[in-house]
């Protein structure tokens, strides 16, 4: 299984993205229907990314759990664990690297992906709990 930390100014521009890239298609009555082998889990709950005591990201952060092989790469170039995503590697690949605070993160189609080791981090630096699935990135 692959965890991957996506983030948007809007749940619909992640939603929309994931049904671009068939990770769920759209129910045609508003929702969504996630695609066998795929999970998804917006942060806290709600999507809200917590940066301090009281203080929250703009936007809206969802962790997907791929749990499909026909998503994953066996051997990356890169060597990355979550490379092994096909959807980090088209991130990756068609985006642009930036940073958000110290975080580095790749953006495509106002998307921007997260190595989950780089946010945990951030967040056990900054002694702000993190959410994670049991397991994480394990494959």
């Amino acid at each position: 299984m692959i965890d991957l930390i996506l983030y948007a100014t809007t749940k619909a521009t992640i939603l929309d993205f994931a049904v671009a890239r068939g990770l769920a298609s759209s129910d045609g009555q508003g929702g969504y229907n996630v695609r066998r082998g795929i999970d998804y889990f917006w942060w806290a709950g709600d999507g809200k990314f917590r940066t301090g005591p009281s203080s929250y990201l703009a936007g809206f952060v969802m962790l997907i759990r791929i749990n499909d092989a026909s998503d994953t790469i066996a051997n990356p170039a890169d060597g990355e664990q979550w490379s092994r995503s096909r959807i980090a590697q088209y991130i990756k690949n068609n985006g642009t690297p930036g940073t958000m605070g110290s975080i580095p993160y790749y953006e495509v189609s106002n998307v921007r992906l997260f190595r989950a080791s780089d946010v945990f981090s951030w967040l056990a630096a900054q002694g702000i709990p993190a959410n994670e699935w049991f397991g994480g990135n394990s494959v």
